[in-house]
């Protein structure tokens, strides 16, 4: 992720909501402190027509449930041994193209019939979970 700060805070700078948890100078320099998350697991959507162009960063701690991969946002006390939490998990997607982001995730998702996910910690009235309910 470290190679793909520049497109990453680039995101974040366009963000339809903003979460400076999931910037690049948060989780940076929190992975440089406390190390490799072992359950953690970054999606990306990428521009079809500009592929140097992020157009959303989902972080997603990945557990298994059952035959299952249960995917959430990623909150470091739930994540680690971290005593700390995050308490916000709204993932970085770009404003003017919210839709198209959302829907390659679920597009993912469908394809992936094991894949499970769960929602929590995301703003109750945010852009974003307007987004997410339309879609």
């Amino acid at each position: 992720m470290a190679a793909l700060a520049p497109a990453w805070q680039a995101l974040a700078d366009r963000a339809l909501e903003a979460n400076p948890f999931y910037e690049p100078s948060f989780l940076l320099p929190l992975f440089q402190y406390t190390g490799a998350y072992r359950n953690l697991r970054f999606w990306l959507v990428i521009s079809p027509d500009q592929p140097e162009q992020l157009l959303g960063v989902f972080p997603f701690d990945e557990r298994r449930q059952g035959p299952m991969r249960l995917v959430s946002p990623f909150t470091r006390g739930r994540s680690s041994d971290q005593p700390n939490d995050i308490d916000l998990g709204t993932p970085l997607v770009d404003r003017a193209r919210a839709g198209d982001v959302m829907d390659a995730v679920f597009d993912h998702l469908e394809r992936s019939w094991l894949i499970g996910l769960d929602w929590f910690a995301l703003s109750g009235d945010g852009a974003f979970l307007v987004v997410l309910r339309a879609r």
